[in-house]
């Protein structure tokens, strides 16, 4: 039985179903679930090539018609080498849309992230 098609289809390369085979789960989780929000890896669905460390920033919600969790890409952040800093994109205007990307919390888990992270990353 095939699954509705939902809004979050149209990008299908960063969503991945939390109930789906643990064999397809191709991403990795660097944070906590703060507020719904979550930084993961990207997940390509082809070889994107040498490119600098980039991450998906995802918003976590529940289907209403069968209580399926999932997660789609609100943002990103991509490491900048020639800075050297993240440099933050919206995907689309999600991270206005919602209001949890709002709440001080999640934006001290971002800021502590993108911090640990690029430190690491200019030692290189």
């Amino acid at each position: 039985m095939s699954r509705p098609f939902t809004k979050y289809d149209l990008y299908p390369p960063y969503v991945w179903r939390a109930n789906e085979d643990e064999s397809n789960r191709k991403c990795r989780d660097y944070t906590e679930r703060v507020n719904g929000v979550q930084i993961r890896d990207v997940i390509w669905i082809s070889d994107p090539g040498k490119i600098p460390p980039k991450f998906d920033i995802v918003r976590w919600a529940v289907n209403e018609s069968d209580g399926k969790e999932y997660c789609y890409s609100i943002a990103h952040l991509e490491w900048d080498p020639h800075e050297p800093c993240f440099d933050f994109s919206s995907v689309g205007l999600r991270w206005l849309e919602d209001p949890a990307c709002m709440d001080p919390d999640v934006i001290k888990m971002i800021r502590d992230f993108c911090e640990k992270v690029g430190e690491e990353l200019r030692e290189d």
